[in-house]
C-alpha cells in the first residue's frame, strides 16, 4: 500500500507538471495545448464572445470612419489612426463579491496596414445577402477596395509585408463606463484563423498577442503554425464553414487566450499567397475547453485524453 501511494504521487506530481509545461509554439507567453492544460476557471468568469453580435450594436465614433458597400460587402473604414468603437453588452461579469455587472467593449485602431469592420450579411429567402448581419474583423489587401477617404490619412496598404491591424480592446463597467478592475480576468477565442490550402506550409490568416495576455491555448491537433510577436496563423488547410464556429475544422484554427485587467492589444493580418488580392475576417468566440476530463488509471488501466475538441465553453 505504502509503494503504491508513493508510485500515485509520482505519477501525480509528473502528470502536473507535464500539464503545467507550456509549449514552444509562442515565444513570449505560456502556450497550452488543452489535452493537458484547460483555461483556468478563475478566467472563465467573463468570456468575450461576438459570434451572436448584430452589427446593429456597434456604435462608431463620429468622425473617425467612412462607409462603404461595394460587392455586397457593408464596410466602415477608419480615416483616423485611432478611429474607435462601442458595443455595449458583450456579457456579463460576477465579481468576488456575487453581484453582477454588464460589460461594455472599446475597440480602438493601434496601427493601420488594410483593416476595416465590417459585417457579416445574412441571406433571406430569396437568396439576397441582407445587410442585418454580425460584427466582424476584416483585412483587405486590394487598395482599389479601400475608400479615399482612408488612403489620404492612413496611406496605402503596404502589401510588401503581412497586412492588417493592430487593435486595443477595452472593457468597460457598464453602469459607470469606467475600466472593469485591474484584476479582472476573462477569455476569448481568435475565430476562424484560415489556412490555405494550395499552400498547407504558409502562415496565413493568423493574430499576435501583443500585449496583456497571459497565455494561450489550442487544441493538440490544431492547424496553426507561429509568427510574429506571440503569432498563431491557420496553415495546412481552410477553417471550414463559417456559420459552424464551434465544429471540429474551426476548433482547430481557433486560438483561446486569456488576460487579467481591463485591456488587451492583438494583431490580425494576413500573409497573402501570390495571386489572391481577396481578404480576410475573424470575431471573438468562446474558447477552445475540454470535452472530457484527463484521467489516469493505475495497475495497468488505460488513461483517457481527448481526441476532438469542440469549441463551446464549458
Amino acid at each position: 500500500m505504502k509503494r503504491r501511494g508513493l508510485l500515485a504521487g509520482a505519477i501525480a506530481a509528473i502528470a502536473a507538471m507535464t500539464a503545467l509545461t507550456p509549449s514552444a509554439l509562442a515565444a513570449d507567453i505560456p502556450h497550452y495545448t488543452t489535452d493537458r492544460q484547460d483555461v483556468p476557471a478563475e478566467y472563465r468568469t467573463f468570456v468575450l464572445d461576438t459570434t451572436d453580435t448584430p452589427f446593429s450594436k456597434v456604435v462608431f465614433d463620429e468622425g473617425e470612419w467612412t462607409r462603404t458597400v461595394k460587392d455586397d460587402n457593408n464596410a466602415w473604414w477608419p480615416t483616423v489612426a485611432d478611429a474607435g468603437l462601442s458595443i455595449p453588452d458583450v456579457g456579463e461579469w460576477t465579481d468576488d463579491a456575487g453581484a453582477r455587472h454588464t460589460i461594455d467593449m472599446r475597440l480602438e485602431l493601434d496601427q493601420w496596414n488594410g483593416g476595416s469592420v465590417s459585417e457579416l450579411g445574412r441571406l433571406d429567402e430569396h437568396g439576397q445577402i441582407v445587410h442585418d448581419g454580425l460584427f466582424w474583423i476584416n483585412n483587405a489587401y486590394d487598395n482599389t477596395k479601400v475608400p479615399d477617404e482612408t488612403l489620404k490619412t492612413l496611406g496605402r496598404i503596404d502589401t510588401s509585408r503581412r497586412v492588417g491591424c493592430r487593435w486595443t480592446v477595452t472593457l468597460l463597467m457598464a453602469d459607470t463606463g469606467t475600466p472593469v478592475p485591474d484584476d479582472f480576468k476573462g477569455v476569448t477565442g481568435f475565430n476562424d484563423l484560415d489556412g490555405w490550402d494550395a499552400d498547407p506550409s504558409l502562415a496565413f490568416e493568423g493574430v499576435e498577442l501583443i500585449s496583456g495576455f497571459d497565455a494561450a491555448y489550442t487544441t493538440p491537433d490544431a492547424q496553426l503554425a507561429s509568427f510574429g510577436e506571440n503569432g498563431f496563423a491557420g496553415t495546412t488547410a481552410d477553417a471550414g464553414d463559417e456559420s459552424d464556429l464551434d465544429g471540429a475544422q474551426q476548433s482547430r484554427h481557433r486560438v483561446a487566450a486569456t488576460w487579467t485587467g481591463p485591456t488587451f492589444t492583438f494583431g490580425y493580418s494576413i500573409q497573402q499567397p501570390q495571386g489572391r488580392l481577396d481578404g480576410s475576417r475573424m470575431t471573438f468566440g468562446a474558447p477552445i475547453t475540454r470535452l472530457e476530463t484527463l484521467t489516469y488509471k493505475l495497475n495497468g488501466g488505460a488513461g483517457t485524453i481527448p481526441n476532438q475538441q469542440e469549441g463551446a465553453n464549458q
